[in-house]
């Protein structure tokens, strides 16, 4: 991969994709990296939703929990306020803060509007995450987790979302259940 998205951006620095592909890849292991990449897409790209939306994903993943909700909020108030995850973002920030509340609000919001196609994979997994610390919300969680579980191909992530669907099992006060797991 390395080499071809170098062979791209010497043969076209301006082509923002491969930028925001790079940024994609290193969201998650070497926030450094993904913020240049980052940084280079926003240069590059017509701007709009998506590279707004970018920037709040990228301050929550550095731990700027605050500062991704106000970027989302700008967004929430603006022309970008029907963006299809901006609601799941708010979700996981403010679970990160510890607020419940707003977090499970939020959620809530994300799976109610958002079409089941629009869904990836980490939305159920983040919203397993955030419905496993309300007890009345422990079958949601449980049933999230499971769909996170069952379309993850990476052990470790399994072995994550399978602890988490214990522990909801748990707060759910569904013993035999939780063995099972």
């Amino acid at each position: 991969m390395d080499e071809w998205y170098k062979k791209g951006i010497t043969a076209d620095p301006t082509y923002a994709p491969i930028y925001l592909d790079y940024f994609d890849y290193f969201k998650n292991t070497d926030y450094n990296k993904a913020k240049t990449y980052l940084d280079q897409y926003v240069k590059n790209s017509d701007g709009g939703c998506n590279v707004q939306y970018f920037q709040a994903d990228y301050l929550f993943r550095a731990g700027s929990y605050q500062e991704s909700i106000n970027k989302a909020k700008e967004m929430e108030a603006g022309t970008c306020a029907s963006f299809s995850h901006l609601n799941l973002l708010l979700a996981v920030n403010y679970h990160r803060l510890g607020d419940t509340a707003q977090a499970v609000s939020y959620a809530k919001k994300f799976f109610a509007n958002t079409s089941a196609s629009n869904v990836l994979p980490d939305d159920y997994a983040f919203g397993g995450f955030i419905y496993k610390d309300v007890p009345e919300m422990a079958d949601t969680a449980v049933k999230y987790l499971k769909i996170a579980y069952d379309q993850d191909t990476i052990p470790a992530e399994k072995a994550i979302y399978a602890d988490s669907i214990a522990a909801a099992l748990e707060k759910a006060n569904k013993p035999v259940e939780k063995y099972n797991w």
